[in-house]
């Protein structure tokens, strides 16, 4: 017997056999975001070739992976997951410890250990530190192999923690950044990370402008916590603290798209403002994942 209409069942069954199928709507981007979303929808995205569902302030690619400590422990086998995404995208793991190009001023000094970097600033007022490293295979773009593909599907996670060492820190700023330009500062072309503001934490993304989200967590000294961003292309941006989801950016001015204008670079950064507040920002083990 075939039927065919619209109704609502408690189950759906579709036979085994040739020609049984189910079959999603298939929208555009634009056509899905004129959609009043309800949780649990389910539409094929013909933009980015996807199928998509809607978990209720918005959609995300089915099946797609976030590769939180808490998920995959939950999920699937720590083997399991690195096998995916070896076999699904790019893994990189940029060394703490050699190979940063770094940059001080007034007092500032950028350290390198085996398991963390450091960026300090050193009690002299306006000092800064910096420390960059070349993301070398995130793009396919023959010479300019350097450049990131921000149309790619990627997850960056690490630790981080603030140190205030001695004076006074009214105005001192650390960030970890996906970059652009090897200089400290705010974001001022695409990227994504996160920033210090004193101990304050926020998200912060750029596509065509900018935008810096109080993530609602103070740190206090020495404090360690897990940031993991997920960039999914012209979707979202999110960012979880210790596995805890805390911002969703939805705005696509504020995400990234398309390549790169220059060399793609992680970097490290503290610096204060007139005040002559002795900081330090700690950043441990990166993992990067990027979609193929």
């Amino acid at each position: 017997m075939s039927k065919m209409g619209e109704g609502h069942f408690s189950i759906v069954y579709v036979g085994d056999g040739a020609g049984h199928y189910i079959k999603a709507p298939v929208l555009t981007t634009t056509q899905r975001d004129a959609l009043t979303g309800v949780e649990g929808m389910l539409v094929f995205n013909s933009t980015t070739d996807q199928l998509e569902e809607y978990d209720g302030s918005t959609w995300e690619a089915v099946g797609q992976v976030i590769m939180t400590t808490h998920e995959a422990a939950a999920d699937v086998h720590v083997s399991e997951l690195l096998a995916y995404m070896l076999r699904t995208g790019r893994l990189f793991m940029p060394s703490l410890n050699a190979q940063w190009n770094t940059s001080v001023a007034n007092g500032g000094t950028f350290t390198l250990k085996s398991l963390y970097v450091a960026a300090n600033t050193g009690a002299t007022g306006s000092a800064s530190s910096l420390g960059f490293i070349y993301m070398a295979g995130t793009s396919k773009a023959g010479s300019n192999f350097e450049y990131i593909d921000w149309d790619k599907k990627a997850v960056i996670t690490f630790p981080i923690a603030a140190r205030q060492i001695s004076g006074t820190h009214t105005d001192f700023v650390g960030r970890v950044q996906l970059k652009e330009a090897g200089s400290e500062g705010a974001l001022g072309a695409k990227g994504i990370g996160v920033e210090i503001d004193v101990l304050d934490l926020y998200a912060e993304s750029y596509g065509v402008s900018l935008a810096k989200t109080d993530i609602g967590i103070d740190l206090v000294d020495y404090q360690m916590v897990r940031v993991t961003i997920v960039h999914t292309p012209g979707v979202s941006i999110k960012w979880y603290v210790d596995d805890v989801l805390k911002v969703t950016e939805t705005d696509t001015d504020k995400i990234p798209s398309g390549m790169s204008g220059t060399s793609g670079l992680f970097a490290v950064s503290g610096v204060n403002g007139a005040s002559a507040g002795n900081s330090r920002i700690y950043v441990g083990v990166v993992t990067i994942w990027q979609e193929a």
